[in-house]
């Protein structure tokens, strides 16, 4: 297996990226990115086995959850956004320990999208935006239930 740990200076790092601490992205928020990068991962780089990580990371991360539980609602919501979004979906590399510390604009529409499920706000527009603005049903169904998931304490647009 491919080791992709690269160094602070890292050539893969975006330019336009931001800090997760300038964001403040809570222990949930960041455990989330991460399982969303290694499946993005995965899919941009199969021999990285990052879905394996994902399964991983997932289990450590939730434990509240059954297992397996949060890794297929993440898959789930990302596969919501590939098959709608035709632009590529800029991402940092999860194996680094000097990028998975930055998120790109894209990542941000994402970490956003989740902090609105978690406030039971509707996702609709920020659906739409992270797939090339068109009108994403499934992503705003899935980043739902994997805010209310993930996030069992905060309010709920089911309950």
């Amino acid at each position: 297996m491919k080791d992709f740990a690269t160094s602070p200076a890292c050539p893969e790092a975006a330019s336009d990226a931001v800090s997760a601490h300038a964001l403040g992205l809570d222990a949930d928020e960041q455990a989330l990115l991460n399982l969303q990068r290694f499946y993005f991962r995965s899919f941009a780089e199969p021999a990285s086995q990052g879905w394996m990580h994902a399964l991983a990371g997932a289990e450590e991360a939730f434990p509240h959850l059954p297992r397996g539980e949060a890794a297929i609602l993440v898959l789930i919501q990302v596969q919501a956004l590939r098959g709608v979004r035709r632009s590529a979906f800029r991402f940092s590399n999860p194996f680094c320990p000097a990028c998975r510390l930055r998120l790109t604009p894209d990542e941000v529409a994402l970490a956003t999208l989740f902090r609105t499920c978690r406030a039971a706000q509707s996702p609709r527009t920020l659906a739409a935006a992270l797939s090339d603005d068109t009108p994403n049903p499934g992503l705003e169904i899935a980043s739902t239930r994997l805010a209310a998931a993930l996030c069992p304490q905060a309010p709920s647009r089911f309950h």
